[in-house]
C-alpha cells in the first residue's frame, strides 16, 4: 500500500479482570510498542478490575520507555483517528499503517477494520470480520468461525460492512463528530456493551454518509470475550435490553414489524410471569428514548442489508420470534 505521511492517532486499550490471561495481556502490550507506525499515543483505560490485574499492568508500564504510561488518561485533541484495542487482542506491527494509509485515500470512509484471528485456535480460524444485519436486524458475523484459507477469494480486497465490530476498530474522527455533533465522545454513552454501541455507531456512519470497510489485512488475534464470559446472567439481560433499544432506534422497512414484536413479546413475558425479561425489554425502550432524546434515530437507507425474500411473510413470522428466510449477501 501507498506509504504517505502519519496522521496522528490515539489507540485506547481497555483493561478489565484480566489476571489470568495476564501473560497475554502483557503481549498485547508489547505489540502496541512494536507498530510500525510512530505519530501515535495509547491511553490505557482500567474499567474497574477486582483481581488485581491492574496494579500488575500498572508496574509493567513503569518499566516501558514508551508513551503508554505517559498517556494514561488523557486523550490529545489533535488525533486525526482512533482506534480500540481489547485487553486480550494482540496487534500486528503492519496494521494501523495499512489501514490508516487506506483512511487517508478513501474520505468516504468512517470507520474500518481488519480480519482478527481466534487467539486460542490451533489453524487460522477467524474470529472476527465485520458484521452485516439483515433488514430486521439480525447480526451476521462475517466468517467467525471460518479458517481463513477457505475464505481468502471471498475477502481479497476491501468491502463494505453494516458496521465494524468492537475487538479493534479504527474510526475516523471526523466522522464521529459529525455523527454525534460533539467532540468529547466516541461511543453513545448509556450502553456501551453488547453491540448497541459499535453497531449504533456504524450504522449511524452510514445515515450520514460514511462507510465502514472490512480490510483484507490480518489485524491481529483476540482471545475473545474472557473478560465477560462468566457474566452470563447479567449478560442475558443486557443484549435484550440492548436488542430492544436498536430495534426502536433503527428505522427502515421493518420498522412495524420489529416494534410489534417488541410489545407482544413485551405482553407475552408480563403474562408467564418472566418478570426478568419484562424489566429488561422495559429498560431497553427507556434506553431508546433516552438516546433518542440526545442522539436521534437512524435512517437505514444507505446501511448495507441483506435483503428479505417476503416482507410479509418475513414480518409475521418475525413478529412470533421465528426468524424469516433471507438472501445471501
Amino acid at each position: 500500500m501507498i506509504t504517505m505521511n502519519e496522521p496522528f492517532t490515539t489507540i485506547i486499550w481497555i483493561n478489565h479482570n484480566s489476571r489470568k490471561i495476564i501473560e497475554t495481556v502483557i503481549k498485547a502490550i508489547e505489540a502496541l510498542t512494536k507498530l510500525n507506525f510512530t505519530n501515535y499515543e495509547i491511553i490505557i483505560v482500567e474499567n474497574g478490575s477486582t483481581d488485581g490485574s491492574d496494579k500488575i499492568i500498572e508496574e509493567y508500564l513503569k518499566g516501558l520507555d514508551s508513551a503508554i504510561y505517559y498517556a494514561y488518561k488523557a486523550r490529545d485533541f489533535r488525533a486525526k483517528y482512533c482506534m480500540l484495542v481489547n485487553t486480550d487482542m494482540i496487534i500486528e506491527p503492519e496494521a494501523i499503517k495499512q489501514a490508516i494509509n487506506f483512511l487517508e485515500l478513501n474520505k468516504h470512509v468512517g470507520a474500518v477494520q481488519g480480519i482478527i484471528l481466534r487467539l486460542t485456535s490451533e489453524y487460522d480460524e477467524i474470529d472476527s470480520a465485520g458484521m452485516m444485519i439483515d433488514e430486521f436486524l439480525n447480526r451476521i458475523k462475517l466468517f467467525r468461525g471460518q479458517e481463513i484459507s477457505d475464505v481468502l477469494e471471498k475477502i481479497d480486497k476491501p468491502q463494505y460492512v453494516s458496521f465494524v465490530e468492537g475487538t479493534g476498530p479504527i474510526y475516523r474522527i471526523e466522522a464521529v463528530e459529525k455523527c454525534h455533533q460533539r467532540n468529547d465522545i466516541l461511543y453513545i454513552p448509556q450502553a456501551f456493551i453488547w453491540y448497541l454501541e459499535d453497531m449504533y455507531l456504524g450504522l449511524l456512519m452510514w445515515s450520514k454518509g460514511y462507510a465502514s470497510v472490512l480490510l483484507p489485512i490480518i489485524f491481529g488475534k483476540h482471545y475473545r470475550e474472557y473478560s465477560i464470559k462468566r457474566m452470563k446472567k447479567e449478560l442475558l439481560y443486557v443484549q435484550l435490553r440492548n436488542d430492544v433499544a436498536i430495534n426502536l432506534l433503527c428505522r427502515n422497512r421493518t420498522y412495524p414489524f420489529r416494534v410489534l414484536r417488541i410489545f407482544l413479546t413485551l405482553l407475552k413475558c408480563m403474562v408467564s410471569g418472566k418478570k426478568d425479561k419484562v424489566r429488561a425489554i422495559l429498560s431497553g425502550i427507556n434506553l431508546f428514548l433516552k438516546i433518542k432524546s440526545s442522539f436521534g434515530s437512524i435512517n437505514l437507507d444507505n446501511a448495507p442489508q441483506i435483503k428479505c425474500t417476503s416482507l410479509i411473510s418475513n414480518g409475521f413470522k418475525t413478529c412470533f420470534q421465528l426468524r424469516g428466510k433471507i438472501t445471501t449477501p
